[in-house]
């Protein structure tokens, strides 16, 4: 299958991008060849940065519902819980759907999810998100402590 490219410039770099919406990358190239950057490679920088944030317990999702969705198809958890948009001058529009502590504040720590993945995806891929939603799904209790301690 051939696919037909569109170059961009981002940041002072040529950026090429695929012209069908089917292929999620984005290639930039470089005096060597070209460097692609998958969605997968992405989401994954993602989850790394949004479980990092103090306050946040998991990404979203019911982890009977994702083992049952692991055996039968190749999907994982956090797939149904990022979601990621690659625009046509390679910025990304991102939601993340998280679940958080009891106790905390939410509008600070959803905000700090913010920051986090707005610095991650600049840092480490030199890429800009254009908007980053978090959508809290959960509030989760801290663990309770057994009752019946060993003395």
């Amino acid at each position: 299958m051939k696919q037909a490219k569109k170059s961009v410039n981002h940041e002072k770099e040529q950026v090429e991008k695929p012209a069908n919406a089917e292929a999620n990358f984005i290639e930039k190239p470089n005096e060597f060849g070209k460097i692609r950057l998958t969605d997968t490679v992405i989401v994954s920088i993602i989850k790394k940065a949004v479980c990092n944030v103090s306050g946040v317990t998991r990404l979203s999702g019911s982890s009977f519902m994702d083992s049952i969705a692991g055996m039968i198809s190749s999907q994982r958890a956090y797939d149904r819980s990022i979601e990621m948009v690659i625009n046509e001058d390679s910025t990304l529009e991102i939601d993340v759907k998280i679940n958080v502590a009891y106790g905390v504040n939410i509008p600070n720590v959803a905000t700090k999810v913010q920051n986090t993945i707005r610095d991650e995806i600049k840092n480490l891929l030199g890429l800009r998100a254009n908007k980053i939603n978090i959508k809290i799904q959960e509030i989760e209790a801290p663990a309770k402590e057994s009752e019946n301690s060993s003395d």
